[in-house]
């Protein structure tokens, strides 16, 4: 096997494909986040509880409106970053020479990405859970 294949539109743009559909999930998570009330805008109960901790949908819930803006921001950052290293990947896929080898550096600069991205991720969630 060569790296001269017959591609169809499905093969060469799979990567495109599954990047859009990241998009549109990470753009609706942003969004969902964007909509979602707080935790200090909860109304506070001092009913009886019968749970050992917190209840489920206050833990999963940004701590302020200026929390959500960091988590959106980040996941769309984070999503951008995405972008980046299917671009890398979309490079290989396209490339019109014959050679079958793939660049040893190339696990790397799809990493890279995905690492930076992550990072504001995960900042922003753990920076809401110490508030």
């Amino acid at each position: 096997m060569d790296a001269r294949t017959d591609r169809s539109i499905g093969s060469a743009f799979v990567l495109v494909f599954v990047y859009t559909g990241v998009t549109v999930l990470r753009a609706g998570c942003a969004e969902l986040t964007l909509r979602m009330t707080p935790r200090d805008e909860l109304p506070d109960t001092h009913g009886p509880s019968f749970a050992a901790g917190p209840s489920s949908s206050v833990v999963n819930r940004p701590g302020s409106r200026a929390s959500a803006r960091r988590i959106a921001r980040a996941l769309l950052l984070f999503n951008a970053c995405i972008g980046l290293t299917v671009l890398t990947g979309c490079g290989v896929l396209w490339r019109s020479t014959p050679d079958p080898d793939v660049p040893g550096w190339l696990f790397a600069a799809m990493l890279l990405p995905l690492l930076a991205g992550a990072a504001p991720t995960v900042a922003a969630a753990l920076g809401d859970r110490k508030r």
